[in-house]
This record gives structure tokens, sequence and C-alpha cells, in this order.
């Protein structure tokens, strides 16, 4: 029963990392077309690192107090509701 909840998580983390390695190597290219310069596009990716930084420890200590569960499934939620508010905004 535990190995099929590892492979579970393991699975949807795996999806998650994949769609964005997908997008990083685009990213340039989709500054370049709203006029961002190299530098801009090099703060844009190095923010991604710096939100790692600062929400792991976070999200570390909601894990501690309320549980992995809770705390894993509200990241799924917000990540799907930012995705398909980028999309709104993408299509606007």
């Amino acid at each position: 029963m535990q190995q099929k909840r590892l492979m579970t998580i393991f699975a949807i983390i795996s999806v998650d990392l994949l769609g964005f390695g997908l997008i990083l190597p685009l990213i340039p290219f989709y500054a370049g077309q709203f006029g961002a310069t190299a530098t801009l596009v090099g703060l844009l990716i190095a923010s991604y690192a710096v939100a790692q930084l600062v929400g792991a420890p976070w999200l570390g200590r909601l894990s501690d107090r309320y549980g992995q569960r809770p705390v894993y499934w509200s990241c799924c939620c917000s990540s799907c509701q930012s995705r398909s508010l980028a999309a709104y905004w993408a299509r606007s």
C-alpha cells in the first residue's frame, strides 16, 4: 500500500516537473515576443529558484502541522488555478 502511494506521488510530481521542463527552454522566445531583455529573462527564470528557496521550508512547516496530504492537494489546486489564469490571460 505504501509503495502504491509513493508511486502515485512520484508520477504526479514527474508530470508537473516535465511540464515545467518543457516550458523553461521556450521562455526566452515568449519573453522576446513581449519585448523582454536578456536580463529580464534571466530574472524571470531565477525567480523560480528563489520561490523554491522561500517556499520549500514554509510548505514543510505547513506539512508538519497539518499533514502532507492537505498541503499537497492545496498545492495541486493552486497550481491548476494559476495555470488556468495564465491560459486565460494569454488568450486576451
